[in-house]
């Protein structure tokens, strides 16, 4: 008997001992799937011709959300109401509907989740983007001009930021177009909003003390962020998703999956790494702020920890952390296993070795690069 379903009796919902399907009374043939782990689905129950067929809705609650799980039932409907079968179409590798919203999904199951973490995480932020610009709307009635604005608007947040989105619409607009007959990509005459540009800043040591000191004074998951990037020139994501099991005795470990080049690396926890560490909550997962999803308000932490020197970005820091290792004296092979670069020196299999040969020289590295920005602290802390 069909039920009307809402966010607390989906909740709510058991097995029992047996799967169990559960009728929507308020869009019929949406379907509530309930498996006796407790894993919950959904999917739409129809008919073409004198046959019955089921189509499962890509996604599991609460991921897939009630009221998601009736958009994309309605949308596979609504195809079949003009003679369309979903089902057939997901076996043959295709989309269930025509909406936006489904090709997407389909986009993220077959290029998505080829590419490396953080290339899909800054292409699902653009699809998120262009979903939220286009709530509902079909595929095919996705406009040149409407592609427009969104770049518009992303440029908005910087030249940076429209290149990015630019990139990922011409990619997403001509992969439907390969898969489809009679659709011309909207972005394919679109330029380049705006021209990338190759970036060089470098922190001296003035401004690192400076900025050091304002993110002293910001304080929280903020200047802690600022302080450990300064400190190991490792990438933004890095240490924002830095959790509790990837930190040893003496070792910030990070796992290949987690890394922009697929390989492990190793970061030497020396005093004032281990300093900033200490600051930092014991709750939840993730160091930084002590929770279960890891910190993502980057731009705030930026604007934050922002004292009053030339324009400069979170990853210039990095490049200061090279740059300054060089100005050190640092091997400029030691500078590359630090910073987890791959080159021609450290590639294939004897590079492994290498990188094992050079733990002493990578952590000395680490700790005179610690030295110098303790002494810039302690410098500021004295003229006080």
């Amino acid at each position: 008997m069909p039920v009307t379903l809402t966010d607390r009796v989906v909740q709510q919902a058991k097995a029992r001992g047996a799967r169990v399907e559960i009728p929507d009374a308020v869009l019929p043939g949406l379907y509530l799937i309930v498996q006796p782990t407790g894993a919950k689905s959904w999917a739409v129950r129809y008919r073409i011709g004198r046959r019955t067929r089921k189509l499962t809705l890509a996604g599991r609650y609460p991921v897939l959300s009630l009221g998601k799980a009736r958009e994309a039932a309605r949308a596979a409907l609504e195809s079949i109401s003009v003679g369309k079968d979903p089902a057939a179409a997901k076996r043959a590798g295709m989309p269930a509907n025509d909406t936006l919203a489904a090709y997407i999904a389909l986009y993220r199951e077959k290029h998505v989740s080829t590419v490396r973490a953080g290339t899909a995480a800054n292409i699902n932020r653009e699809l998120e983007r262009m979903q939220a610009a286009w709530p509902g709307r079909s595929l095919r009635s996705i406009s040149k001009k409407d592609v427009v604005a969104v770049l518009d608007k992303a440029m908005k947040r910087g030249p940076s930021a429209g290149v990015t989105a630019w990139k990922v619409a011409k990619a997403f607009f001509s992969w439907c177009e390969a898969r489809e007959d009679d659709f011309p990509s909207p972005a394919r005459s679109i330029r380049k909003p705006a021209k990338e540009k190759s970036r060089d800043r470098v922190l001296d040591d003035a401004e690192l003390k400076l900025t050091w000191e304002a993110a002293d004074a910001a304080g929280g998951p903020a200047g802690a962020l600022v302080k450990l990037l300064i400190l190991s020139g490792a990438r933004r994501n890095e240490i924002t998703e830095l959790a509790h099991d990837e930190i040893s005795a003496d070792m910030i470990e990070l796992p290949g999956a987690r890394t922009k080049n697929g390989l492990p690396h190793t970061i030497p926890i020396t005093p004032i790494i281990r300093q900033v560490l200490k600051t930092l909550p014991i709750t939840g997962r993730f160091m930084l702020n002590g929770a279960d999803r890891p910190f993502g308000d980057h731009s705030g932490a930026k604007e934050k920890v922002a004292p009053a020197i030339r324009p400069w970005t979170l990853h210039d820091l990095r490049r200061s952390f090279a740059s300054g290792l060089q100005r050190l004296g640092v091997a400029p092979h030691i500078v590359e296993l630090a910073l987890n670069h791959r080159s021609g020196t450290f590639g294939g299999v004897a590079g492994i070795y290498q990188r094992h040969r050079y733990a002493k020289e990578v952590r000395e590295a680490f700790e005179l690069w610690s030295q110098h920005i303790d002494a810039l602290r302690n410098k500021s802390a004295a003229a006080a």
